[in-house]
């Protein structure tokens, strides 16, 4: 079964990207750059 991706906003360069959970994780230091906007396909 495939993580769920969110759809994550890259405050910094102005993009939207997608994530799994593990990536958002990952990458937890920069949260402050990226807003989480939703999951894509399903209601968060």
């Amino acid at each position: 079964m495939r993580e769920p991706k969110y759809k994550v906003w890259d405050t910094e360069k102005k993009t939207m990207s997608y994530y799994s959970l593990s990536g958002i994780r990952k990458c937890c230091e920069l949260m402050s750059r990226y807003i989480v906007m939703q999951y894509s396909g399903l209601k968060p």
